[in-house]
């Protein structure tokens, strides 16, 4: 029912999709006020609340999963399109990488809790089909349609698909899934290329986790980026890249104190009433943001100071991004994340104008990303073929200008 309303009304904000019982008006109005009066604000309070009813601990010494929280609390804030055109979808995209047990899953379930709808995917092959994520063909009464897939079913919300390595190991290598994953990430539609010929309105964020190739297949050997096994173009969508490293002593805090135990929150495009009324509150706190302070303005101050932070940030990755990734490649990538940033953080402080501190808040999430791909290029190659090394001259400093060292 929902699917078909957002196709009707085009402009639904987030509280017309989850709905809102009026039964509850004046108990989450209450609600809200103290969300808004909450030390640090109702990022903060959406914090505190997910800590104390999942039983998350030991975030004091977990600093990479910590930040990781903060983004899906903020990747919620997320929502839309950019107003001037319409083109560009202004959802925040993630991709976490690390071990088994570093609390990755926690991760898909406070999307699942705070977006107003959320899709939680298996990694396999068989499953991420472009009938199930596009559509599929509907026959009947003399016509053809688009019967829609889970990407355009989640408009408004996220997608999460977890261990995104067993789709890589496993033989996934569609050059479709890709292609559907750039347009999706970055114009917010998908297209059903079969006989419906039908584009999908896809405004959906995008969470993967995955662990490298080589924590999963310890027999073989990989190489910088090989280790990923993302193509780069896609990778370059993600606004938020963080690795999250293995640490035996917070790992056995977390097994020992964590939740056994979470409630399948599911898809919440509806009020399911078995959903417990602390996660209903979160989500509508959230809805009542992104449908009135999306869209913030810019004065010409902040403009400078954009111009100011992005100069000193191409100043300090340039001289370390000198191997697979050049940062001009990213230049563009990088515009469009810190806009989407600010833009998110304004609206989850109820701000109809940016600040310097949002855009400064912007660049601590947005340099996990890039530090995440410096640690990719400092992995040895080895090359046995002539061959082999000529390639990858050629790919990596081709049209160039290139330093002795490199």
């Amino acid at each position: 029912y929902f699917f078909y309303l957002k196709e009707i009304e085009r402009n639904l904000n987030t509280l017309d999709i989850i709905g809102l019982n009026p039964n509850r008006k004046d108990e989450i109005n209450k609600k809200y006020i103290e969300a808004a009066k909450y030390p640090g604000g109702v990022r903060s309070f959406i914090k505190h609340a997910l800590v104390k009813n999942l039983a998350i601990s030991g975030l004091d010494k977990a600093v990479e999963l910590n930040k990781a929280i903060d983004f899906m609390i903020l990747q919620s804030f997320s929502y839309g399109m950019e107003p001037k055109d319409g083109k560009y979808s202004n959802k925040l995209h993630s991709l976490v990488i690390g071990p088994p047990a570093v609390g990755k899953k926690l991760l898909t379930k406070i999307a699942l809790i705070l977006n107003p709808v959320a899709y939680e995917l298996p990694s396999t092959p068989n499953k991420l089909t472009m009938a199930g994520l596009v559509g599929n063909v509907v026959r009947g009464k003399g016509k053809t349609t688009s019967n829609p897939g889970y990407l355009p079913k989640a408009s408004g919300g996220i997608i999460c698909i977890q261990d995104f390595h067993e789709y890589i190991s496993g033989g996934g290598k569609s050059s479709n899934l890709f292609s559907t994953l750039s347009k999706l990430m970055e114009d917010g539609e998908v297209i059903d290329s079969t006989m419906a010929r039908t584009t999908h309105k896809a405004i959906t964020a995008i969470h993967f986790d995955m662990n490298r190739l080589s924590q999963v297949m310890p027999n073989k050997t990989f190489h910088g980026h090989e280790d990923i096994g993302i193509k780069t173009n896609i990778l370059s969508r993600f606004d938020f890249i963080l690795e999250i490293p293995r640490n035996d002593e917070i790992q056995m805090q977390v097994a020992d104190q964590i939740i056994d135990s979470w409630k399948d929150y599911g898809n919440y495009m509806s009020i399911n009433e078995s959903t417990p009324n602390w996660i209903r509150d979160l989500k509508i706190i959230v809805a009542h943001h992104t449908s009135n302070f999306s869209n913030p303005e810019f004065d010409s101050a902040v403009e400078d100071y954009i111009h100011l932070k992005k100069a000193q940030f191409r100043d300090t990755y340039s001289l370390k991004m000198t191997g697979c990734y050049h940062l001009s490649d990213f230049e563009i990538r990088l515009t469009n994340s810190l806009k989407k940033f600010v833009e998110a953080i304004a609206c989850s402080r109820s701000f109809s104008t940016v600040r310097k501190e949002f855009v400064d808040e912007a660049f601590s999430f947005i340099k996990h990303k890039f530090d995440f791909l410096v640690s990719i290029e400092t992995s040895p190659f080895k090359r046995d073929k002539a061959s082999d090394r000529r390639e990858m001259i050629v790919t990596q400093f081709n049209n160039r200008e290139v330093k002795k060292s490199e």
